[in-house]
């Protein structure tokens, strides 16, 4: 008797249990490509990949992305994140791909410092589980790797363009100087054979009246 009774338990429990797993199986819609995002990013630029995330269920779903906290180095200066979408719907069955950048600042950072964080998209709707009174919120965590690089060098045809301007400034500058400094001393040689001029024609108009 206790035997049995001790075989209907157990049953129970194992029912139960399989029927709580297959209700959360059934909820887990919310869902990520595989794989992490490792960024490698220059110093003073910046670098993008994409983040997927996927709605398996049969229901839209709505999700707001909470950005990484990074851990902290010594004396550098944290990269920062940010994302085409912070946040939105996505259709039952569909997936929506965003895009996630990860600046590099120049400041106090050197080659081969590395971060890492975890990004995480989290739904906006809570849902009950029927029959349990347990409220759920999905979401998902992609583990966020940040790798300093060497700064890369402006390509040839901007320095080329740089020099050009610069050229074409110093030049515009002495021409606009050098009109300044020859013009003063031009008028003063107009002036001077004005003067000679009219010291002529009073010398001539007096010769005359003699």
């Amino acid at each position: 008797m206790n035997f049995n009774r001790i075989h209907l338990i157990s049953l129970f429990f194992i029912f139960s249990l399989l029927s709580f797993l297959f209700i959360n199986l059934n909820y887990a819609q919310f869902g990520e490509v595989a794989g992490q995002l490792n960024f490698n990013a220059s110093i003073g630029g910046s670098a993008s990949l994409p983040f997927t995330l996927i709605n398996g269920g049969s229901k839209p779903l709505s999700f707001k992305i909470i950005l990484p906290t990074l851990n902290t180095i010594p004396n550098s200066t944290t990269p920062t994140f940010s994302i085409s979408q912070m946040n939105g719907t996505i259709p039952s069955g569909g997936q929506l791909t965003l895009n996630v950048t990860v600046y590099m600042p120049s400041n106090k950072n050197k080659p081969g410092m590395h971060w890492s964080g975890i990004l995480q998209a989290i739904e906006l709707s809570n849902n009950t589980i029927s029959g349990s009174g347990a409220i759920l919120q999905q979401g998902v965590a992609k583990i966020v790797g940040v790798t300093a690089l060497k700064p890369v060098g402006l390509p040839i045809i901007y320095i080329v363009l740089i020099i050009l301007a610069i050229i074409i400034i110093l030049g515009l500058l002495y021409y606009f100087i050098i009109k300044k400094v020859k013009k003063p001393k031009f008028q003063s040689k107009i002036k001077q054979s004005k003067r000679k001029r009219t010291l002529n024609s009073n010398k001539k108009s007096r010769s005359k009246t003699k």
